[in-house]
């Protein structure tokens, strides 16, 4: 046989096999498309938790050999308390597999169920907030195995009040996604700006980069396993009553969450950022701000305490206090453990912190009625405290740049300080460099800088250390 009869043999084979592929891929997607959709209706499900109702419905498929055209209703309900229904329009062009053809024109060889390309157009009573017809565009690629992945673009929302005292801005966001069937998987949000400002503040979130990567667990309605990272070049609150507007630089969020064993939750947090204070043409370099905390708590429970918020958060002012307290008292009864690793503020000068490490005993909540039983409900209480002197003179000598009136210099206002932790209080520990304390419990004794603390002392030491940690 010659090599040009099996090369059109190969080609004729190939080209029946497309083609094949391809009927046999429209014929699914007319009964793959409504799993989808119910897919996607089961996530709008979770924004009622915000007063605002969404579905895709009227789902409508013209197919042909090569690609499908679908279209479907996006009704949404409640957009700022509005009561009227926006109905979205909904125009997916679809690519058939197992080779969709706008995906063999980028050289993508990969045999996959079918290449989408979304379009989603506003009805005209929302182009006010819109400002263009088009709400969302993109492309989603859908795997026989029922994963998807793609991007989307969401245009800039914009919304003004009646008397243009509360307005919002979302600039066009960039959304990515790679997710199994199960809607596991990662998610990235990038947007330049948002703008959220009423009658009392003005909020910008600048440089925003969001990540979430999720997996499920289905002994649970409301959690699962969770890795969160937000990234942001400045946060800024103006508030227009006092003139003044704190920032936050560089700010980069992380928090997880996984099931471990004996049904707990463990979840890690950490926030790094830094602030300032500005007022007029002034600005007070604060220092760099830390926070670093994990904790562990009863799975189930939490779980329990999530359902009871979503199911009563459109109505928060009347959300029933004794129920609320009763889930709080749960969870605290239920051993968990909270660790405050790092909570820092450090500039130039040195570095002010505190950390606080807590276990619970199970507890009577009536032993919370006698400061004397406090030290019993905890399995473990360490607290360390450091003010850094060095710290707090550059700290005072900033904030004093709103106010060049101030009686004193940082220097004095800060020996003053230093004299009266010495005369004041013979738990703190006072040198050159720091005024702090360390106290940890030992099988319910109260050690207070490695000092046992005698019993009919410990209640007045432990008033000491909140009011040390209020000032701190």
């Amino acid at each position: 046989m010659k090599l040009s009869t099996i090369a059109v043999s190969v080609a004729v084979i190939l080209g029946a096999s497309v083609v094949g592929g391809s009927w046999y891929t429209g014929k699914q997607i007319e009964s793959q498309y409504q799993q989808w959709v119910d897919i996607g209706n089961t996530e709008l499900k979770k924004l009622d938790i915000y007063g605002i109702q969404a579905e895709i419905k009227n789902i409508r498929v013209e197919r042909h050999f090569f690609s499908s055209d679908v279209q479907y209703d996006l009704a949404v309900k409640g957009i700022e308390g509005n009561a009227e229904v926006y109905t979205f329009k909904g125009n997916d062009k679809v690519q058939h597999g197992p080779f969709p053809i706008n995906r063999l024109t980028s050289l993508k060889f990969s045999p996959i169920m079918a290449s989408v390309k979304n379009q989603i157009i506003a009805p005209e009573a929302f182009r006010s907030y819109l400002k263009q017809d088009e709400l969302l565009s993109g492309n989603t690629d859908l795997s026989y195995s029922g994963d998807t992945n793609g991007q989307f673009v969401i245009n800039t929302i914009e919304s003004v009040g009646e008397k243009e005292d509360s307005s919002f801005k979302i600039d066009k966001i960039n959304l990515n996604f790679d997710l199994n069937r199960l809607q596991e998987g990662k998610v990235e949000i990038i947007t330049p700006k948002i703008t959220i400002k009423d009658s009392d503040a003005l909020v910008d979130f600048e440089g925003v980069k969001f990540t979430q990567d999720t997996k499920k667990n289905a002994k649970y309605t409301y959690l699962n396993e969770e890795d969160y990272r937000l990234e942001m070049d400045k946060l800024t609150f103006t508030y227009f009553e006092d003139a003044g507007t704190f920032v936050m630089n560089d700010l980069k969020y992380n928090s997880d969450q996984k099931f471990v064993e004996n049904g707990k939750l463990a979840v890690t947090s950490d926030l790094l950022s830094k602030i300032a204070l500005i007022q007029g043409d002034k600005k007070a370099e604060l220092g760099k701000f830390k926070f670093d905390f994990d904790a562990e708590l009863d799975a189930l429970l939490t779980d329990q305490f999530v359902a009871f918020l979503y199911q009563n958060y459109k109505n928060m002012d009347k959300m029933p206090q004794k129920e609320v307290e009763e889930h709080y008292l749960k969870l605290l009864q239920s051993e968990p453990k909270f660790n405050f690793k790092e909570i820092s503020l450090e500039n130039s000068q040195g570095k002010t912190d505190l950390s606080l490490d807590i276990a619970l005993n199970k507890f009577d909540p009536k032993m919370l009625n006698h400061l004397e039983n406090i030290v019993s409900i905890f399995n473990k209480l360490k607290v360390k405290a450091k003010l850094n002197i060095p710290f707090t003179k550059e700290f005072i000598a900033e904030v004093s740049k709103f106010d060049p009136n101030v009686p004193q210099s940082p220097e004095e206002m800060v020996d003053e300080l230093v004299i009266l932790a010495k005369q004041q209080s013979p738990y703190l520990t006072v040198d050159d460099k720091n005024i702090g304390f360390n106290l940890e419990t030992k099988d319910g004794d109260v050690f207070i800088n490695e000092k046992l603390i005698p019993k009919k002392e410990v209640n007045a030491a432990l008033m000491m250390i909140l009011f040390s940690l209020a000032v701190h």
